[in-house]
């Protein structure tokens, strides 16, 4: 099992803060941070990190998916990796080649991933350490 290497996660592109909202086709490219709403389609290639406080309503179709908390309502299909931290929530239909999943982490439709991990909520955090280190250096 590799995890997924997070080096670059400090150059954040974009940032959706909580409290802020947005409606309609979210681009992204490289690595994009939503602790907001969104109510709309989220595509583009790159990185998407969802926040505890995040609402995503609508199908999300990118490279990569980081859920740290907050939920999505709609498809995803990321192609390289999921990681889901305790407390996130999809409510739609998963694909993925790999998925990384807390224990209390919630998948509320057909999951389909090439290798599946089911991991305790210490080795999960433990893993994405650098991912939440970076995020608090560039958020606050």
């Amino acid at each position: 099992m590799s995890s997924p290497n997070y080096a670059h996660i400090n150059d954040i592109n974009a940032l959706l803060g909580e409290g802020a909202s947005f409606n309609g086709t979210l681009l992204i490219h490289g690595v994009t941070y939503i602790d907001g709403t969104v109510v709309g389609n989220v595509y583009g290639a790159g990185i998407l990190v969802v926040g505890p406080h995040a609402c995503i309503r609508g199908p999300v179709k990118l490279d990569s998916l980081i859920m740290l908390g907050g939920h999505i309502w709609g498809d995803v299909h990321a192609a390289d990796v999921i990681e889901l931290h305790a407390a996130s929530e999809i409510h739609g239909n998963v694909h993925t080649q790999q998925l990384f999943r807390d224990n209390n982490a919630l998948i509320e439709g057909e999951c389909l991933a090439e290798q599946s991990h089911e991991l305790s909520a210490g080795r999960l955090i433990a893993k994405g350490e650098l991912l939440e280190q970076a995020l608090s250096e560039t958020v606050s």
